[in-house]
C-alpha cells in the first residue's frame, strides 16, 4: 500500500527558484493582475479512517406480567478500527487570484470537490462486555457477555475545500501556499448488533432479533495546500498541488429498544445504545488543467 509522505516546503521553493533564474520575473503583460479560474483534473489519494466503537451498553428490565422484577445492564467498547486506502478521484476547481500592486506577489482563495468513494468495512466484531443483574429484593449477580456485530461499514464519499492562499509568481508560474476549511461526506451503516449474557452458566440472547443502525454525516475538518501552477498559453495553466486534510474527532450516539420472552415466560424490554467516534485524514496529489478569466 502506498503511503504519502509530506512533501519538504525548500523542495518546491528551490524548484521555483530554478523557475525563477530560467525564465526570470513575471510581467503584468504575461499574466492577467487579477483573475478568476475554473479547472478540471484527478487527484491520487490516501485515504484513513479512524474508528472506536466505545460505548456499547445494554439495557433491560425484565418482568413478570406487568411487575418489575429485576433490572440489568452491560458494557464495553469494540476493538478499534485503522483502516487506509488509496483511490483516484475527479476533482474540480473554482477560484480566484490578484497580484499585490507592483509585487511578484499574489493573494486569492479556491473551491475545490472531490468525489472520494471509498468504502471502509469493520467485519465480524465481538466487544466482550461486562455487567450486572439487580433483584427488586436487592439482589446482584455479575456476568461478563458480548456484543456481536456482523460488520461496520464507514463511506467517505464527498471531500470540499475551502482554501485561502498566497503565492509568488514567476514568469509562467507561481508557487503557493494555503490553509482553510474542509468538509466531508460520510455515511455510516452498522449491522446486526446482538448483545449476549453469560449468567449462571446460561448463555442468553439477551437483546433477541439483531439491530441495524444507519446514519450520514457532514464532518468539518481544516486542510493546508501546496502548489504550483505553469502558464501554457495566457489564459490556460495546469495546476500541481499536494494536500492534507484532517477532521477533529466526530460521535454519532446511536439508540434503540428491543422487547422478548425469557425461557421461563417473564418478559424483557430495554436499550442498545453505541457511540462511534471517527477520524478522517486524506492526503492527495492532485492535477488540474484551468481556464481564466479576466475581472
Amino acid at each position: 500500500m502506498i503511503k504519502f509522505k509530506l512533501i519538504p516546503l525548500p523542495f518546491l521553493v528551490y524548484s521555483n527558484l530554478i523557475f525563477a533564474g530560467t525564465v526570470g520575473s513575471i510581467s503584468q503583460s504575461e499574466m492577467l493582475p487579477s483573475f478568476l479560474f475554473i479547472g478540471l483534473g484527478g487527484s491520487y489519494n490516501s485515504v484513513k479512517l479512524d474508528q472506536y466503537l466505545d460505548p456499547l451498553i445494554g439495557t433491560t428490565d425484565i418482568y413478570s406480567g406487568t411487575t418489575l422484577v429485576a433490572s440489568g445492564s452491560a458494557n464495553g467498547p469494540a476493538t478499534p478500527f485503522h483502516d487506509t486506502q488509496t483511490t483516484f478521484a475527479p476533482e474540480a476547481q473554482i477560484g480566484y487570484a490578484r497580484f499585490f500592486s507592483n509585487t511578484d506577489w499574489l493573494w486569492g482563495t479556491k473551491f475545490s470537490y472531490r468525489y472520494l468513494s471509498i468504502t471502509a468495512t469493520d467485519a465480524n466484531i465481538v466487544a466482550p462486555q461486562v455487567g450486572s443483574v439487580t433483584s427488586v429484593d436487592g439482589t446482584t449477580i455479575d456476568f461478563t457477555g458480548r456484543a456481536t456485530i456482523d460488520s461496520v461499514q464507514t463511506q467517505v464519499n464527498h471531500e470540499l475545500d475551502l482554501i485561502p492562499f498566497i503565492g509568488h509568481s514567476f514568469k509562467k508560474s507561481y508557487a503557493y501556499l494555503g490553509i482553510g476549511p474542509s468538509l466531508f461526506g460520510t455515511r455510516t451503516n452498522i449491522y446486526n448488533i446482538t448483545g449476549y449474557a453469560d449468567i449462571d452458566g446460561e448463555h442468553i440472547n439477551v437483546s433477541g432479533a439483531p439491530v441495524s443502525f444507519s446514519s450520514s454525516k457532514w464532518m468539518w475538518g481544516g486542510v493546508a495546500q501546496i502548489g504550483l501552477t505553469y502558464f501554457i498559453h495566457p489564459t490556460w495553466f495546469l495546476d500541481i498541488n499536494y494536500t492534507y486534510a484532517i477532521t477533529p474527532h466526530n460521535e454519532t450516539n446511536y439508540l434503540a429498544p428491543f422487547s422478548g420472552t425469557l425461557s421461563n415466560g417473564d418478559t424483557k424490554s430495554g436499550t442498545l445504545f453505541g457511540t462511534s467516534t471517527q477520524y478522517i485524514t486524506v492526503q492527495a496529489i492532485s492535477v488540474s488543467m484551468n481556464k481564466t478569466f479576466a475581472i
